[in-house]
């Protein structure tokens, strides 16, 4: 990830009045292991309490190999799981959750985040969604993966919904993008299906660690069938909208195997 702090305003410049201390202060906690709910961390709950007392304290972290934002019930803080450069460790160009190798982004001033987004390596900035068809199937050798839920659904996976700590608004266009209907979220447990096709039905990397949930993957069943004019748009809470027309087609794993 990345972390940037707009500049200091020249001398003599307005700046907003704000509490002394902590309040204004940003505090981005960095471990590497999530904290999340239920855990037996020694002193977790410590750091977690001094944490809170600042104002919009940040948690960041990473090490699943793939992105998740968790909303912590026991401290009302927010966090930010994060996929990796490396993503499947080198194994591929995509973590386990089919989101590109790549890094996230974050613009802060004073105590607030105001800007933040995701960057694919290697990809074009707008790079931000890969969509399937429901009947697709991604196989190899090793094994195959389908997703086998009707070749009249469109599945999504927008790389990373949510990071921002919001629900983002996914939806979808049989008609080019005049009339749009809500895409809704697929269980984290179904995975992304083509990128585990590759890993494990190609590459034989093993069950256990190429079965990473996802957290942020949409369906919709269409309304016909036969559309040809399908878009997906996703829209986050800094009005960053990204679109995406082009399906993976069954066994392309053409964008995992290399830049």
């Amino acid at each position: 990830m990345q972390l940037f702090r707009r500049p200091a305003e020249p001398v003599g410049a307005h700046k907003r009045p704000g509490p002394a201390g902590r309040g204004s202060q940003k505090l981005a906690g960095k471990p590497h292991i999530p904290l999340r709910d239920n855990t037996g961390y020694l002193n977790r709950k410590k750091v977690l309490d001094m944490i809170s007392r600042y104002k919009n304290p940040t948690l960041m972290c990473a090490h699943t190999h793939y992105f998740q934002p968790y909303h912590m019930r026991s401290h009302k803080l927010f966090e930010r799981i994060h996929g990796g450069t490396c993503g499947y460790f080198w194994r591929s160009t995509c973590g386990g959750d089919g989101t590109p190798n790549g890094f996230m982004v974050y613009e802060i001033d004073g105590t607030e985040i105001i800007d933040t987004y995701f960057k694919a390596s290697q990809r074009a900035d707008d790079y931000q969604i890969r969509l399937y068809r429901g009947n697709a199937e991604f196989a190899g050798p090793y094994a195959t993966y389908k997703y086998d839920v009707g070749a009249d659904v469109v599945v999504a996976n927008v790389f990373t919904s949510g990071m921002d700590g919001t629900t983002w608004k996914v939806e979808l266009s049989e008609d080019g993008g005049k009339t749009w209907s809500v895409m809704t979220e697929m269980s984290q447990s179904y995975g992304d299906r083509w990128i585990r096709g590759y890993h494990i039905g190609v590459e034989k990397h093993p069950v256990e660690s190429g079965t990473s949930p996802c957290y942020h993957q949409y369906q919709c069943k269409l309304k016909n069938p036969e559309a040809t004019g399908i878009v997906v748009r996703a829209t986050d809470s800094f009005n960053h909208v990204y679109t995406q027309t082009r399906f993976n087609e069954s066994n392309d794993f053409t964008e995992a195997e290399g830049y």
